[in-house]
């Protein structure tokens, strides 16, 4: 059983650093990056020619869970900084949040909810990004200049998903009771950035949402 999925205006990669969600509006994006499906078993996605495996038992976001935490979000990472929430905000026409997969629903009463996030940001008004390092190497800038407490562990390093190359950057979020890693799996694809955000608690956890995030599989490979 498969059916379409409602999409609209999301949030950045950059804005979603802190939460694995954001708010959407409804609109008809057919033959866009939102042109896509969801089955009991898939996502696949046809724009960018792939599809990926739901991970079994894990949730797939309700969109009615996710304006909220976009706003806290967008608020934690620009904090007092007006420039740079003017930028993010400015980001929502250009980026679609495509698939949100977590360990329990959104909102459960856990202390940690491991997360996998598929997105795509428009970079055709950017000229100097034209591959995975260069998106990467602003949104470093951008999170280093948030409120947030981000540490990069590492430098960009290409990886293998599917048969295409992106590139990787990882982060820890270091808040006072818990150290959150993160890891950014980015390939820019023309006027695109496609990107996998994985949010994990340890290492060994972040290593196994990779070794998920590596059974997507581009059409034609």
């Amino acid at each position: 059983m498969t059916h379409p999925i409602r999409r609209g205006a999301r949030c950045a990669l950059l804005a979603l650093a802190l939460v694995p969600a954001c708010n959407f509006v409804s609109q008809d994006a057919s033959g866009g990056p939102t042109d896509d499906r969801l089955s009991d078993t898939h996502y696949e996605n046809d724009f960018f020619g792939f599809s990926l495996p739901l991970r079994e038992g894990w949730a797939v976001a309700p969109r009615e869970a996710e304006e909220h935490l976009r706003k806290v979000g967008n608020s934690a990472l620009a904090g007092d900084d007006a420039l740079l929430r003017a930028q993010l905000e400015d980001s929502l026409a250009r980026t679609h949040q495509l698939l949100t997969l977590s360990e329990q629903p959104l909102g459960s009463p856990v202390p940690f909810n491991p997360s996998l996030i598929v997105l795509a940001e428009g970079v055709g008004h950017l000229p100097g990004v034209t591959s995975g390092p260069d998106f990467l190497g602003v949104m470093d800038n951008t999170l280093q200049r948030g409120a947030m407490p981000y540490h990069p562990t590492g430098g960009i390093e290409p990886l293998t998903l599917g048969g295409r190359t992106f590139h990787r950057r990882d982060y820890a979020l270091r808040l006072p009771r818990m150290e959150i890693l993160q890891a950014y799996l980015v390939r820019v694809e023309g006027d695109w950035a496609l990107g996998f955000i994985l949010t994990a608690r340890t290492p060994d956890q972040l290593d196994e949402l990779i070794g998920f995030a590596e059974q997507v599989r581009f059409h034609g490979d």
